[in-house]
């Protein structure tokens, strides 16, 4: 579920980059167009990493899903840990 978290998190689908709009002005398709390929895309990033898998697009990036140690962190006001 990182993926979906992720995609929420950064508000994919309303964000001025990745927006349905932008999409649709670059690749000359109407909006429902847009937005349906873009669904498709997070929808299958996301049943990929779900299944385990690593998700390479050259030239655009590497989705992969991992563990990571947990670290301490630190109030930068107070300096507390």
């Amino acid at each position: 579920m990182l993926i979906i978290d992720i995609c929420y998190n950064l508000r994919v689908y309303n964000d001025a980059i990745f927006s349905k709009h932008a999409i649709a002005e670059k690749a000359e398709l109407n909006r429902a167009e847009a937005e349906k390929a873009l669904k498709a895309f997070v929808d299958t990033v996301t049943t990929g990493l779900q299944q385990g898998e690593k998700i390479a697009m050259v030239g655009f990036g590497t989705f992969s899903v991992g563990d990571r140690a947990a670290r301490v962190g630190k109030n930068p006001q107070t300096g507390e840990a």
